[in-house]
């Protein structure tokens, strides 16, 4: 959840930091929840290292997020708004909008990414005052597409744009915003560090399982704008190759709808294999299918070992011996 230069706090550090966040709580009787105790422990943690940028990412929403006691960025970013935790945040996109919007700071620049509800985010920011509105075509010209291009979002290329409009911006506004370091951005640092991409983002891991290879993809696509982003990736990456999927899901998503588009990909339940995490956001077994009936050929443990590492391991070992996608 927070890391400098790329390494994650340490468990040493966690426990010199986090009693002074507890004890806070305790002698002015806040009854904080785990998420704004683990956003506190972050800011600490990053005054107490001197940190010169901050990247923060919203929890949920952005409005009446922990993280937005921030009162003055050095810039906001909306890359992307889907239908996601409709029962806190409202039931269209226009309504979601209006809570990523509460980032927006008065006289502080915004930047959207292109797959937004334009109108409700530029009418927000006019409102609150926003130094700018800006897109990354405003930032970086308009996009270079190719006969080639994407025919469906891969919010990888989107997002790394967005990274990359968002730096260019921040030098840009440099000299009005004494916060930004001053140290020289060249582009080729830019190039380098969007080079760079996060873990579980489509990554591709090639092992040997006896003389076999199996290559797997981990993504964390959780909603169906994003499962039917990976879906079209697939496609396009490993036409040929034939899917397994290992995969479970929180109990708040649109189950029904992310089992739709896996059984686009994947025509037999029995190469989907269902697991459900041991903590209290997971949707059990029998609540997918519930949800989502036509999953119940799946190789789904109901009564058999229901652990993660199981299903993984007999996923990697079909998956190897068929030459299929995992």
């Amino acid at each position: 959840r927070m890391s400098i230069n790329g390494k994650l706090i340490s468990e040493n550090e966690v426990s010199i930091l986090l009693p002074r966040i507890l004890s806070i709580c305790e002698e002015h009787e806040i009854k904080a929840t785990f998420f704004e105790i683990t956003t506190a422990l972050a800011f600490l943690y990053f005054v107490e290292s001197k940190v010169d940028v901050i990247v923060l990412e919203t929890g949920l929403g952005g409005l009446l997020d922990a993280t937005n006691v921030i009162n003055a960025p050095a810039l906001s970013i909306v890359t992307s708004i889907g239908l996601e935790h409709t029962a806190l945040l409202g039931n269209t996109v226009e309504a979601i909008a209006e809570h990523k919007a509460g980032i927006i700071k008065k006289g502080k620049p915004e930047l959207v990414g292109p797959n937004v509800p334009h109108s409700t985010i530029r009418r927000c920011a006019k409102e609150i005052g926003a130094e700018g509105y800006y897109t990354c075509d405003d930032i970086l010209g308009p996009e270079d597409k190719n006969n080639d291009s994407e025919s469906f979002v891969d919010y990888d290329i989107e997002n790394s744009r967005i990274a990359k409009a968002a730096l260019n911006l921040l030098i840009q506004k440099r000299k009005d915003n004494s916060s930004f370091p001053s140290t020289a951005l060249t582009a080729e640092m830019i190039e380098q560090g969007i080079s760079h991409r996060p873990s579980c983002r489509f990554e591709v891991i090639e092992s040997m399982k006896g003389d076999k290879k199996c290559t797997t993809i981990l993504d964390i696509a959780h909603n169906p704008p994003a499962l039917e982003t990976l879906v079209a990736k697939l496609k396009k990456t490993y036409p040929d190759k034939v899917k397994r999927f290992v995969i479970g899901f929180s109990a708040d998503k649109d189950i029904k709808q992310n089992a739709k588009f896996l059984l686009s990909i994947v025509p037999d339940p029995s190469h989907i294999h269902l697991v459900e995490a041991v903590n209290l956001r997971a949707a059990k077994i029998e609540d997918i299918l519930d949800q989502a009936p036509e999953l119940r050929n799946s190789n789904n443990a109901l009564d058999g070992d229901r652990s993660i590492t199981t299903q993984v391991r007999c996923a990697k070992a079909i998956a190897s011996a068929n030459d299929e996608l995992l």
